[in-house]
């Protein structure tokens, strides 16, 4: 589920791309890995594929806020990182925050 904060970001966002209709943008989302593997290795690699999947989903859910904004579907790629690429290498509450988000770029 798209965070409520989130949604004047991407709206904001979907009023710029509607105004630039030759720009695209590419979404990156990321995961934090569940608190119960950070330790424990034998268990990353099966959550590491299933945080894809978490990712992708964000990323779906993200491109269907911006068709119902008005952007055309095909202006807008999502790459679903996972866990792959932490900004945060603890497992905090905050740092797991800073871990579950979308990088977002604009293309022109």
């Amino acid at each position: 589920e798209l965070e409520p904060a989130s949604f004047q970001v991407l709206r904001d966002l979907a009023r710029y791309l509607n105004d630039n209709p030759t720009y695209r943008v590419r979404a990156e989302v990321h995961a934090a890995l569940p608190e119960r593997v950070l330790k424990k290795q034998e268990e990353r690699q099966k959550v590491m594929v299933e945080m894809e999947d978490v990712t992708r989903a964000r990323g779906e859910m993200l491109v269907r806020f911006l068709i119902m904004e008005g952007v055309a579907p095909g202006r807008v790629d999502v790459i679903a990182m996972g866990a792959a690429r932490p900004v945060a290498t603890g497992g905090t509450a905050k740092e797991r925050r800073a871990n579950n988000r979308a990088e977002l770029f604009i293309i022109r």
